[in-house]
C-alpha cells in the first residue's frame, strides 16, 4: 500500500506563486474558486491544511492537477521517507 504526504510549507509556497502569476488578489482567488479567503490566507500562511475539496477548487481556476498544488510524495512506509522518482 502506498503512503503519501504533503508539506504544508510547499503548498503554501506554490499557491503564492500560482496567485501572483495570475495577478489575483486573495480576495478574487477567493471569489473565482469558491474558497473563502481566510482559508486561502490559512494556507499561504502554512497555517491550515489544504482540504481535496479546496484543492479542487483552488486547482481548476489555476487549470492544474490538485496533486500539482499540494505537491504530494510518495512515502515508503518500511523506512518512513521518500520516494526517490
Amino acid at each position: 500500500m502506498k503512503t503519501y504526504s504533503f508539506s504544508k510549507e510547499s503548498t503554501a509556497g506554490i499557491l503564492r506563486g500560482l496567485r501572483a502569476t495570475a495577478r489575483l488578489s486573495q480576495k478574487e482567488l477567493a471569489e473565482k474558486s469558491g474558497v473563502s479567503e481566510s482559508a486561502i490566507k490559512g494556507y499561504e500562511n502554512a497555517e491550515n491544511v489544504m482540504s481535496l475539496e479546496a484543492a479542487v477548487k483552488l486547482a481548476n481556476v489555476f487549470g492544474i492537477t490538485p496533486d500539482s498544488l499540494v505537491n504530494t510524495v510518495e512515502i515508503d512506509e518500511r523506512k518512513g521517507t521518500a520516494v526517490a522518482d
